[in-house]
């Protein structure tokens, strides 16, 4: 407002109450008209009284001060020189001078002036008495419980679900001290009961938006919602999210998707209202629709991922059907009256621990295996369970941020990351191709310090076997197309009755599904079915239980006793049944005439056709040592060879495989 036009409203104020001075002094002198004999009516009605309208005629006053009723004669009393209204004009008070926006509903018994702008005869009258129930004098009705409100703000009373503060609603239920809001103006319905007036003070406030006093830098909200704002009392925004904190005011932006304004405190800080509006907002008094997580993804853009996104750092988003529900980040998280775990670093807003994968199993209820039968019947890797003797979690998995449950059982966030994956599937700590062998150390391929002898070759190309589609169906082979542990196993589709393997072991076709030549083998002696059924490997199967190459081999270790894994371990395959006491005695080490079985070749000048080996077992082409194997070939079927000795070189006797090394004492060969 100009100063030119506050001059001339103080000009107006003056006008009338002069006017009303000088028409009760008319009164006092009994030189009034007949019509102006009621005294209360004239001293707003001054346009009915005659005297009145002379001083017009005469030029005294403004033809133009004579409405019938307008909000200049409730301010010729009202002028701030009323004790009871110098609070009520001095401070903020609702709005006037304002056509009633859309939102708003105005009774037909509320009047609006010519123009159709609210003024103060909108909610009151002089022609009504005193209303004693909610002692305050010329409302057109009573205000008790925001009656009044309620009549014009119809859309603000419909409750969180479409996005309203709730009323109505009994203030016990938030454990509050009524005097907290009664002493700060505000006022409560019939039974304690949250009404419009908790909040809002019609006239007199000191706050905008006519809100109750609260101090400077003091949280609004938190006189009723003390449990909800991050307090280090409980936990420093562990069970709530967190307000006024310094490391998050970068992370807003200015806008939400919709155009309107963040809101923030005076000083950037993040607020209730930061994401909360008491009126006009979305589902759950929310100032964005967060439906599936997108009020969260504003600020936390980096934490969510899609089934389309190539690497998926977090757990996948889904918008749901009929048949599932939608998965987001209210899913698991809630801003307030979250878990809370004082021990715990995390525990960010969880709506339940999480500590032994109890949130996981709300929605993956089938990955449970707390006991060895529902893993064996399920199809799913133990998890709330201990970790087996000789398997445990590797310093470097807990570095990329491997956990263990609170007796330190394996659960899912042992092999899972929730938001901070670097894999393209799962969202694994560590790519699939190496997760496996962080814990299951023994059967590391890589490893050949830590590693059992004999398990199966990994994180290599497939040269003496070849994976065929069906196999392919359930297990996976790394980006470059190497043998992986998945190769074989599932983590949470496996067979049923099976460890963990991708489709049924059916004993000797498993092997044969990718090893297709050793197929061979079945007719010969090597099969035990055919030689020794009863024979026993060192996990104590039968060949019927292990089937054929679970004799010599299974698939983490060799399928005989290796007493000393650094030396000669191929040898000591052989031995296990080539002994005196073993079904092999008949070509054990016992015989009198036996190759040595240790010699070393050392000229590292020669390339040697037969297979020589390190100590451990690992084939050379130099500098290696001579073993069972580098003469014979137990993987043929002993038609094929001489003798039936399962000899590598065909030949017509024996000699041919000796010359191939005694290749000096070719000159007396046939004399």
């Amino acid at each position: 407002m100009t100063n030119y036009s506050q001059a001339y409203q103080i000009k107006k104020y003056l006008c009338y109450s002069i006017l009303s001075v000088l028409i009760l002094l008319s009164f006092a002198s009994n030189t009034y008209s007949a019509f102006s004999q009621d005294k209360k009516c004239i001293i707003c009605h001054i346009n009915r009284s005659e005297e009145f309208l002379e001083l017009v005629a005469d030029g005294v006053f403004d033809h133009e001060l004579t409405d019938l009723v307008s909000e200049e004669i409730c301010y010729s009393c009202h002028n701030v020189s009323v004790n009871d209204s110098r609070a009520t004009f001095t401070a903020n008070h609702h709005p006037v001078k304002v056509v009633p926006s859309s939102a708003v509903r105005i009774p037909l018994e509320y009047t609006l002036n010519e123009k159709g702008e609210m003024d103060c005869g909108t909610c009151h009258t002089p022609h009504t008495g005193k209303q004693k129930d909610n002692k305050i004098a010329f409302l057109r009705e009573s205000n008790k419980n925001s009656k009044m409100c309620i009549k014009c703000h119809v859309a603000l009373t419909q409750g969180p679900k479409y996005g309203e503060h709730r009323i109505n609603v009994p203030l016990d239920l938030l454990s509050v001290d009524p005097e907290i809001i009664t002493s700060r103006g505000g006022k409560l319905g019939d039974g304690n009961k949250i009404i419009c007036e908790t909040c809002h003070i019609t006239h007199g406030a000191q706050k905008r938006k006519l809100l109750i006093y609260y101090e400077e830098g003091e949280n609004f909200c938190s006189l009723c919602h003390e449990d909800n704002p991050s307090k280090e009392s409980v936990g420093n925004g562990m069970e709530t999210h967190p307000i006024y904190n310094e490391d998050i005011k970068s992370a807003v932006p200015e806008a939400w998707p919709n155009g309107r304004r963040i809101r923030r405190a005076k000083n950037g800080d993040f607020t209730c209202q930061t994401c909360h509006k008491a009126h006009y907002g979305y589902k759950g008094q929310l100032a964005y629709k967060n439906k599936t997580g997108e009020m969260c993804v504003v600020c936390h853009p980096g934490r969510t991922s899609s089934p389309e996104d190539e690497v998926k750092k977090n757990h996948i988003l889904t918008a749901g059907d009929d048949e599932t529900p939608a998965v987001n980040c209210i899913s698991c998280h809630t801003a307030h009256n979250a878990f809370y775990d004082p021990e715990s670093e995390t525990a960010k807003l969880l709506v339940k621990s999480n500590a032994d994968s109890d949130l996981c199993y709300e929605c993956h209820s089938d990955k449970k295996t707390d006991n060895i039968t529902i893993v064996e019947l399920s199809g799913n890797h133990p998890n709330n369970m201990p970790f087996k003797e000789g398997i445990q979690m590797r310093s470097k998995l807990r570095s990329l941020g491997g956990k263990t449950g609170t007796d330190g059982n394996i659960i899912c966030n042992s092999c899972h990351s929730i938001h901070d994956s670097k894999t393209k599937e799962a969202n694994l700590i560590i790519s699939k191709e190496r997760l496996c062998l962080y814990c299951h150390d023994n059967q590391n391929f890589l490893n050949p310090i830590s590693a059992a002898n004999g398990t199966h070759p990994t994180n290599l190309l497939p040269k003496k076997a070849t994976i065929p589609k069906e196999v392919l169906e359930k297990g996976q082979l790394s980006a470059m197309g190497e043998i992986i542990c998945l190769t074989c196993h599932s983590v949470h589709s496996a067979q049923s009755q099976t460890k963990l393997l991708t489709f049924f072991n059916n004993k000797d076709e498993y092997c044969i599904t990718c090893h297709s030549n050793m197929e061979k083998m079945l007719k010969g002696k090597h099969n035990l079915k055919n030689t020794a059924p009863n024979e026993k490997n060192i996990l104590g199967q039968t060949v019927g239980e292990s089937g054929m190459c679970g004799v010599c081999h299974t698939a983490h270790t060799y399928g005989r006793e290796i007493k000393d894994k650094k030396k000669d371990v191929i040898n000591q395959v052989c031995l296990g049944c080539h002994n005196a006491d073993g079904i092999g005695a008949d070509l054990g080490e016992e015989k009198e005439f036996n190759h040595p079985d240790n010699a070393f070749l050392t000229d590292k000048f020669r390339l040697y056709s037969l297979p020589i080996y390190t100590e451990n077992g690992k084939r050379v082409v130099r500098n290696g040592k001579i073993m069972c194997s580098t003469c014979h070939n137990i993987h043929e079927n002993e038609e094929y060879t001489i003798q039936k000795k399962l000899l590598r070189i065909k030949s017509e006797n024996v000699s041919g495989i000796c010359l191939n090394c005694h290749t000096d004492k070719k000159r007396i060969f046939g004399t």
